[in-house]
């Protein structure tokens, strides 16, 4: 049994890092004997998609729990709800730009995610690390996967869990004339946060 679990590459017009997936990284290669799957995605929505699917392909996880950054919230956020509509504020890293564009063309206007996302957030503030639950992943990139993860699994009738954690900027992402006004956590704390959320996830999936 696995558990796939994805950061991003940093956004390379304002950054040098993604602590998504410097925390990722850092996660152990195995919880309660389940295989920790972690990738790092293209912050490109084409490629983006094109990897999830080869990793759905490949490894058949059990569940999916996507990570990215957000400089606007104060801890670790879980997102409930993906939204078919792509409407970058900024490009994505080869400089595409969507406005009012959605992801699948037929398909539904919003999945619910179904990771356990109170017990998630619960798990994580009992681990002394701010946490809540999100109903909002933007309309970024975050969005998109999270949307778009949830819909290759609604098609192929699988019963994989999947869902989307934003968590904070790296302080160093802070130091820059885009984060001074920005929201800051350590990625040994992100890393932290986000191994409580597996085991919340490994329970599940195990039953």
């Amino acid at each position: 049994m696995k558990i796939l679990i994805t950061g991003f590459e940093p956004i390379r017009q304002f950054y040098d890092i993604n602590p998504s997936w410097e925390a990722v990284k850092k996660l152990p290669d195995k919880i309660n004997e389940v295989e920790i799957v972690k990738e790092e995605l293209p912050i490109v929505f084409d490629r983006a998609e094109q990897k999830l699917e080869e990793l759905f392909t490949y490894h058949q996880p059990a569940a999916v729990v996507n990570v990215g950054q957000s400089g606007h919230d104060r801890g670790i956020m879980i997102e409930r709800i993906g939204v078919n509509l792509d409407d970058f504020n900024v490009p994505d890293n080869a400089g595409n730009m969507r406005k009012d564009e959605k992801i699948v063309e037929d398909g539904p206007d919003a999945y619910f995610t179904t990771l356990p996302c109170r017990e998630i957030a619960e798990k994580i503030v009992a681990a002394g690390i701010p946490a809540g639950l999100s109903e909002t992943a933007g309309t970024h990139l975050c969005n998109h996967v999270t949307y778009f993860t949830s819909h290759w699994i609604k098609m192929r009738n699988l019963n994989t869990i999947n869902g989307f954690i934003h968590v904070p900027l790296d302080m160093s992402q802070c130091l820059t004339e885009r984060g001074t006004d920005r929201f800051f956590m350590s990625i040994n704390v992100i890393a932290k946060a986000l191994e409580e959320a597996l085991y919340v996830i490994v329970e599940k999936v195990k039953k």
